[in-house]
Parts: structure tokens; sequence; C-alpha cells
């Protein structure tokens, strides 16, 4: 099941989108900005099942492990996952799979 935590106050919202499984749980993706609200947050997350994928660049870190990262329309960052990937390939197959799963989300 994926969930979305949203956390902070005064203004400064954020956003965790988490794949909870009978052993445990693994962040997904993460907000890359703050937010003034909680709904400006969801909002966020399920600009991830309409986004383009064109605005999803995959980045190759100094430690050799890859994530995505993913851009609104403007460009504006809107959320990147953890940096676990060994692969371009197997990056580019979990943003993939998690544009078809996050039409079905739990928030809390």
């Amino acid at each position: 099941m994926l969930r979305v935590r949203v956390s902070g106050d005064e203004g400064r919202y954020n956003w965790r989108l988490i794949r909870v499984t009978p052993w445990g749980a693994d962040v997904l993706a993460s907000g890359s900005r703050t937010y003034e609200d909680e709904a400006s947050c969801r909002q966020a997350v399920e600009a991830l099942g309409r986004a383009a994928n064109e605005n999803v660049m995959l980045a190759r870190l100094r430690d050799g492990h890859w994530r995505w990262q993913l851009a609104d329309p403007t460009g504006a960052p809107l959320a990147e996952s953890p940096p676990v990937f060994r692969d371009a390939g197997s990056c580019a197959e979990a943003f993939e799979e998690l544009e078809h799963q996050v039409g079905a989300l739990h928030y809390s």
C-alpha cells in the first residue's frame, strides 16, 4: 500500500510517499520544496501521476547510485527519489512503476 505522509507547520509543509509492507516501509519519493498548506502537498503528489516523462531527469551521484528527479511544467523541482538505484535502467523503471501506482494513495 502507498501512503502519503504530510508533515510541517506554519506554511512550511512537505510530503513523503511511502510504500508500507508487512516487513516495514520504504520512502519512494519526497517533495523537493515546501508548500503553504497540506492541500498543496497533496496536489503535488497527485501531479506525479500526470507527469510527462520529459520532466524526469535521472541523476548519477558521486557514490555511483542513481535517483530520479521530477520537475513541474515550469521546470521547478517537484519530487525526487532516494538515491538507492544501482543503474539508470532500474531508476527509470521505478519512476514508471510509481506513476501507475499514484492513483491508490492513502494520506496520513
